[in-house]
């Protein structure tokens, strides 16, 4: 029933230009699908970028303090935890630092001390997947979050999703279009403590993630409609990105 769209991106600002394509099967939700409105061409791109860039965006924080900031790109994913890891894999391994001297360092120690195995986190064409291994509980907030007012846990050893591609483009296209809000793209993840509560600022430990190419296109929509984001900073576009297939294949990882 769905029929298998090639789209075309070509990221602005290289000096010699580039080009990926990729064919997915994809439906869009029925409000996207105004008649009579044409799928803006930096949304096709959009669907192309998604399909290549397996980028993500991760700050680490100690009570909203930025401790570490880095741009993951294996297409295997990522796993944030803290300590070393004994385990062979391709994952890249983003890692808490031990806390400096101060007021809550006994306390963010006795946190970190059950992040031995961390949260695996990884990007599949259809959106953003997390799954836990660690002892420690944690609790997430982002676009598919089913309570806003509430905590909602990452199950251990179970997969779940965190960002859908086709709805953040949907929702950007109806942005474009009939200058509804954009889109969230971003997800908190809350290490040890219920997230999100009133007292979302004291939490002591917690990660942001972001899609680079939501991240991007994020900017891009702003932009277009005449709204320059003030202090956001504009990651490089890929300029030699490859076309490869990641399926979930973190779901039979084993304990």
């Amino acid at each position: 029933p769905f029929a298998a769209r090639s789209h075309h991106w070509q990221g602005p600002g290289c000096e010699n230009g580039c080009q990926v394509t990729g064919s997915f099967y994809a439906c869009a939700p029925p409000e996207s699908q105004t008649p009579g409105i044409p799928i803006e061409p930096s949304i096709r791109s959009g669907e192309a970028l998604a399909l290549s860039d397996c980028r993500l965006h991760i700050c680490l924080y100690y009570r909203e303090i930025l401790v570490k900031e880095v741009t993951t790109s294996s297409p295997e994913g990522c796993r944030i935890s803290h300590g070393q890891s004994y385990e062979v894999s391709s994952l890249e391994q983003v890692i808490f630092p031990y806390p400096e001297d101060n007021g809550q360092r006994k306390n963010i120690e006795k946190l970190l001390n059950h992040l031995e195995r961390g949260v695996i986190l990884w990007m599949a064409p259809d959106g953003l997947y997390a799954k836990r291994l660690c002892q420690s509980r944690i609790y997430w907030d982002g676009p598919l979050a089913l309570c806003s007012d509430r905590p909602n846990k990452l199950e251990r050893d179970q997969t779940c999703k965190l960002f859908d591609t086709q709805q953040f483009l949907a929702e950007l296209q109806a942005f474009a279009h009939h200058g509804r809000p954009l889109p969230r793209y971003q997800v908190a993840l809350c290490f040890g403590e219920e997230f999100p509560d009133p007292q979302r600022q004291r939490k002591l430990i917690t990660a942001h993630v972001e899609p680079m190419f939501a991240r991007q296109l994020y900017y891009f929509a702003q932009q277009n409609s005449g709204h320059l984001l003030r202090g956001y900073d504009l990651p490089e576009l890929v300029t030699s990105p490859e076309d490869y297939h990641r399926s979930i294949r973190h779901s039979s990882i084993q304990e």
